[in-house]
């Protein structure tokens, strides 16, 4: 947590199911953030954290006064509103993608959106945390991620449940 508010982008890997992403959405709900997030899987692209152009009429006959409009990702409202950004199974994006995230996990603190002129800097109390599985743990599709990208965030190991906490772990849940 401390690492959050001052700024530092934070990875959580650990077993699959242990809680990563909901302890992101517990300490932010505590906080009252609003937390962005992206599931990340092997088709997952730049798109789909910054956005896509739409099409919008201005009414009339079709194809009469069509243009595109911009429509935010979620990386992009987190950065505008200061919120928190959850890049879920961060391990599973492709490299342009990781690219992408590289002038902000560096310190920068702005994302550039391809193509364009926009350049989108990051709001006060905007936070980046991403989750993983191990790479080395068997899990399909995982590829470690790149050295230089892993050591801009601080890593925390997220331990897997221990076995005697599992029935009071299912009888907390069952109770929701």
């Amino acid at each position: 947590v401390t690492c959050l508010e001052a700024g530092q982008a934070v990875l959580l890997e650990g077993p699959a199911a242990v809680g990563k992403t909901s302890l992101v959405a517990e300490l932010a709900r505590a906080r009252d953030k609003m937390v962005f997030r992206v599931n990340n899987s092997e088709s997952t692209s730049m798109q789909d954290y910054l956005g896509t152009f739409l099409p919008s009429s201005g009414g009339g006959e079709e194809g009469a006064g069509s243009s595109c409009t911009f429509r935010e990702g979620p990386l992009l409202q987190a950065l505008r509103q200061g919120a928190w950004f959850l890049a879920d199974e961060l391990n599973l994006a492709q490299a342009g993608v990781l690219s992408l995230l590289a002038p902000l996990l560096e310190g920068l603190g702005f994302v550039q959106v391809p193509g364009t002129d926009r350049v989108v800097a990051a709001a006060p109390g905007f936070c980046f945390v991403a989750t993983q599985n191990a790479a080395r743990g068997g899990y399909a599709g995982r590829q470690p991620l790149p050295s230089a990208l892993r050591s801009r965030m601080v890593e925390v190991q997220v331990p897997d449940f221990a076995r005697e906490e599992l029935p009071e772990i299912i009888l907390r849940r069952s109770e929701l």
